[in-house]
Parts: structure tokens; sequence; C-alpha cells
């Protein structure tokens, strides 16, 4: 009777765990000595079967680890999405921009394959294996070459400052001060998994925590674990409940989450707001800066655990009725 309506925008491809960089407090552990990866034929068979069964699929993302290492595949996969109609997304740290002749060459590959836009993740613990000089170097080429551009930055620490340096940055400062940029910069929450590192912390309110999940139920994720994912959010590798089957089960996306009621209600109002709906304690909310976080403790926490299951039930008809509204306006409520 109570049931969510599937129909994914996109496809995430987590190409594979490597990476050229090995970050202290990356989500997978990615690192240059990990091999594990999906084929080329795994990837291209999934993107053509999920397109199949989810005619909503609109964009293709890949991402890693460090979804370059593929080389030529990687222009391959973008030339097919660009066939079948698709438009594409490449996250990357820009290793492969080390000096500006190598990063243009990079960028009239992409737009020979015809990709749409390329985030760059960078920041104090990127930057330990990807230079500044890099990150702008990418910046120049592909902004030159008229290639749509995200750079996210990690949340500094009390003593970095590489946003500011990023924004001080000449060919930065013209091209977001351009009536229509192609280039965004934004600062992202940087959550750590070692506890023994320092805490980066934003001194605001995190306006996500207020939100439901918008990656839940629009982005179908490919693991290099040869699964299928509830979401591409950091943490969802340390939750059971978001890995769905093999990726030749492309249908339980769908199957297996159309009346999982949790997930509906992760997507209708964030795990954030669930936690304060049951009462959990603002000492435990204490801290939590991202929406992935307090995803891991709603589904890993056994205090956490033991108040949903004893609360839940006295929302459901509010949830349901959120959700079925969310549905038919297509806005946020």
């Amino acid at each position: 009777m109570f049931t969510a309506r599937i129909s994914p925008s996109t496809i995430s491809v987590i190409t594979t765990y490597r990476c050229t960089a090995a970050c202290e407090d990356c989500c997978f552990e990615c690192s240059p000595k990990i091999d594990k990866a999906l084929s080329f034929e795994e990837i291209s068979e999934f993107i053509v079967k999920a397109t199949h069964y989810y005619p909503s699929i609109k964009l293709v993302v890949f991402t890693g680890g460090e979804c370059f290492i593929l080389k030529e595949k990687l222009f391959f996969l973008i030339t097919m999405c660009t066939e079948l109609g698709l438009t594409t997304r490449c996250v990357t740290n820009a290793y492969w921009a080390k000096n500006l002749f190598r990063a243009h060459s990079y960028c009239q590959r992409l737009i020979k394959a015809g990709i749409g836009e390329i985030n760059i993740s960078t920041g104090l613990s990127h930057q330990e294996y990807v230079s500044h000089g890099t990150i702008i170097n990418a910046i120049r080429a592909l902004v030159e070459s008229n290639i749509p551009v995200l750079v996210t930055v990690e949340t500094d620490s009390s003593t970095s400052s590489c946003f500011d340096k990023l924004r001080s940055e000449a060919i930065v400062k013209d091209e977001l001060n351009k009536k229509e940029p192609l280039l965004k910069v934004q600062v992202n929450s940087w959550v750590r998994f070692n506890k023994a590192n320092e805490i980066r912390q934003i001194n605001q309110t995190v306006d996500s925590l207020k939100y439901g999940c918008d990656n839940l139920f629009d982005a179908i994720v490919i693991t290099p674990d040869k699964e299928i994912s509830a979401c591409c959010g950091i943490t969802m590798s340390h939750i059971d409940e978001m890995h769905l089957g093999n990726i030749n089960q492309v249908e339980n996306y769908e199957k297996q989450q159309k009346d999982d009621f949790l997930k509906i209600w992760i997507k209708t109002e964030g795990a954030f707001q669930i936690m304060k709906h049951i009462g959990v304690s603002d000492e435990k909310l204490k801290g939590i800066n991202h929406p992935c976080q307090a995803c891991v403790i709603l589904h890993k926490d056994q205090e956490v655990r033991k108040m949903l299951l004893d609360n839940y039930s006295s929302h459901v008809v509010r949830v349901f009725n959120k959700s079925k509204l969310h549905e038919m306006k297509g806005v946020e409520i």
C-alpha cells in the first residue's frame, strides 16, 4: 500500500578504488596500492541494461578512486554515453593536469568524447598528492576548452587556507566574475574517518542536515565490489542496508527499496531530522556536520537503532503523506 516511486535520473559508476592519492580520511580508503576495479565490459553492459530498465536515467557519473586511471577506456565510455543520448560527468583529483600542455590534451579528448562536466576534488588532504598548481592548470584548461567545472574544496583545518588560496587565483576570480561562468567553487564538509585526526568543523549550521536525501532513489550506484548500492554517499560502504545485490540484478534497485520505510523516511526528511524526531540526545547529535555522518549513526549506533524501532510506527502515516506530496509536486517540502 505504501510504496515509493523509484525513477533514478543518474548512474554513478565507482570505476575503481585505486587512486593516485591516498588521503588519510578517504571514505573508500583508496590508494595507488588498491587494484579493485570494474572492467570496461561490466561498466558498459550495466549502463545499457540500467538505461533500458530505468528510462528516467539522463546522467552518468564516473568517479572512484580516480576514474582517469581507466585512460582510453574512460574516453570510450564517455563516447558511448554520448551516443546513447546521456550526459556525462567525471569526478577527479585532476592529477592529469601537472602541466598545462597535458591538461589541454586531456580536455581535447574529453570534448571529442562529449563530456558534460568535470568535478575536481581538492583541499588540504588532496594537495599532499595533487598540488594547488596542478588544480589551477586543470581549471585553466577546462574553462579555455568551454568545459563546465565544479571544484569542491575540503573544509580547511584551523591552520590551512586552501579555499581562500584557490579563490585568490586570477583565473578563478576572472571566471567567477563572468555573467555566465563555466566555473563553480564550493566547500564540502570533511568527515573524519580516523579519530586520531583533527576535526575540521564548519562554524555554521549545515543546511543539508535540515532536509531529505536527494541521493536516495535518484542515483543508482555500482561499485568495484560488483554490487549495486542505494547511494553514493561517503559512508555508504559502512552501511549494510545500502547494498542491493550483484550488478547483474539491475531490478533490485527498485524492488528492494520501493517499500523500505527507513529509506523513504531518509529520502523525505533526512537521517539527522529522523534522529531528532525519535528523541536522540543533543549530545549525540553534536559534531555532525554532514548528512552521511548522520546516516551511518542512524544505521550503526545500537542505542539509536533501538529508539528507531520503538518510535518509527508513530511517524509512518505522516512520512508517507509527505513523501507522496514530494513526488507529486517535485519540490522540497
